[in-house]
C-alpha cells in the first residue's frame, strides 16, 4: 500500500502534465484502496464479535485458559 504523500504526488504529477486519464486513474486507485481498507476493518471487527460469541459458549475455566494463552502470545517479545 502506498502512503498518502505518494498518492498525492502521483495526482500532482498527473495534474501538472494535464493528463486527465492518469489523474482519474490515480484518484480511482485511492478510492479503491480506501474501500478495501474499510472492508478489511469491517471484516476484522465482525470476526472479533463472532469469536467472542463462540468463546461465550465455552465453560468459564476453558474460556479463561484460552484468553490467557492469547494474551501471552500477543504480549510475548519477539
Amino acid at each position: 500500500m502506498m502512503d498518502a504523500e505518494g498518492l498525492h504526488s502521483n495526482t500532482r504529477q498527473a495534474d501538472d502534465g494535464s493528463d486527465f486519464v492518469l489523474s482519474m486513474l490515480s484518484r480511482a486507485r485511492t478510492l479503491i484502496e480506501r474501500i478495501a481498507d474499510r472492508r478489511r476493518a469491517t471484516k476484522i471487527a465482525r470476526n472479533r464479535v463472532e469469536t467472542r460469541r463462540q468463546l461465550a459458549k465455552l465453560p468459564a475455566r476453558v474460556r479463561k485458559d484460552v484468553l490467557q494463552a492469547e494474551y501471552k502470545a500477543i504480549s510475548a517479545p519477539e
